[in-house]
């Protein structure tokens, strides 16, 4: 059977959430979007190319949204929180290549990139970003064709 978006990213949120990652994120885990002006540590995971056919493959993106930290006192200068971006990275990166999540069911996951960690680009966005990606195969054969 075929899976739509929606229902891979459902099965990718659920690797995540059993991979502890809402364990050590003061937010929450979210399909698409974030809430608005949240200032909480939440992972995002999105779709970015899919391919249909008898293999579904595509690509998801994992974004972890940490607000950034002042220093140098109260002067208004925020800077990443270290700390917490290099936590979330490892944790990332254990599950993205923790075989139990690489391998599992009708998946073949494959990480795409190295976890890395960037500035968020929008005026006035005060978070750094700990993202990864990954590809992933899924066999959709339908039993219910005949030969």
């Amino acid at each position: 059977m075929h899976k739509t978006e929606k229902s891979i990213l459902k099965d990718v949120f659920i690797k995540l959430r059993e991979g502890g990652i809402e364990d050590i994120i003061s937010g929450k885990l979210y399909i698409k979007y974030r809430p608005a002006n949240s200032k909480l540590e939440d992972c995002v995971i999105r779709m970015i190319a899919g391919q249909d056919s008898d293999f579904q493959r595509g690509a998801i993106t994992v974004n972890v949204h940490v607000p950034n930290i002042a220093v140098y006192g109260n002067n208004g200068f925020l800077a990443e929180n270290e700390i917490r971006t290099n936590i979330i990275s490892d944790k990332l990166n254990e599950i993205v290549h923790d075989c139990k999540f690489m391998c599992s069911g009708p998946y073949w996951f494959e990480p795409n990139v190295i976890v890395s960690t960037f500035p968020y680009e929008e005026q006035d966005a005060h978070f750094h970003v700990v993202n990864a990606q990954f590809n992933f195969t899924r066999f959709s054969y339908d039993s219910t064709l005949k030969n």
